[in-house]
C-alpha cells in the first residue's frame, strides 16, 4: 500500500461501491489524528518501524531502535482532505520535497511533550503488538511456523 487508490470520504454508497468492487481496505478516518510534536503546524504523521524476523519457530523477532518518522506538508483539516499534503504523509508521492524531521528530534520533541508517557515505553508496546502479530501468524499458518533457519 503506497496509498494508491486513496480516497476519504463521508459517503457511505461511495464506501460500499469501494466495497462491492473489491481489494480495497475501509477504516474509520481519524479526525483528531495526533499532531507531529517538532513543529507547531498541527500536520499529522506516522511511524514506520523496521522489524526483522529471524525465526518463525521458536518466535525471534527484532525491531530497530531507529523509526521513520514521515508527516504530511500541511496541517491536518476535515475541510480539506481532498489535499493530498493535507491526507497523505508519504509525500515523495507528491511533487515537492517532505519536511520530515529526524528520529532523534521526533523522540526529544515527543518526550518533551508527553512526560508521562515517553517514547521508549510506546516502542516497548509496539514490539510487543509485532511480537503478537507475528506469533498469531506463525500459529494461523503451519508454513509460517515451520519455516527453517537453515
Amino acid at each position: 500500500g503506497r496509498s494508491i487508490g486513496h480516497s476519504v470520504t463521508k459517503s457511505i454508497p461511495q464506501v460500499l461501491a469501494y466495497a462491492a468492487a473489491g481489494g480495497y481496505v475501509a477504516q474509520r478516518y481519524v479526525e483528531r489524528p495526533h499532531a507531529l510534536p517538532t513543529d507547531s503546524r498541527g500536520r499529522k504523521y506516522d511511524i514506520r518501524v523496521v522489524a526483522l524476523l529471524r525465526s518463525a519457530s521458536p518466535l525471534e523477532l527484532y525491531a530497530h531502535d531507529h523509526v521513520y518518522v514521515r508527516c504530511a506538508n500541511k496541517a491536518h483539516s476535515l475541510s480539506n482532505l481532498d489535499d493530498v499534503e493535507v491526507a497523505l504523509t508519504a509525500m515523495h508521492l507528491v511533487e515537492r520535497e517532505a519536511d520530515y524531521p529526524t528520529t532523534s528530534a521526533f523522540i526529544e520533541a515527543f518526550d518533551k511533550e508527553n512526560p508521562s508517557r515517553p517514547w521508549d515505553s510506546v516502542m516497548a508496546d509496539v514490539r510487543a503488538t509485532l511480537r503478537k502479530a507475528f506469533a498469531a501468524c506463525a500459529s494461523l499458518h503451519a508454513g509460517f511456523a515451520s519455516s527453517s533457519n537453515s
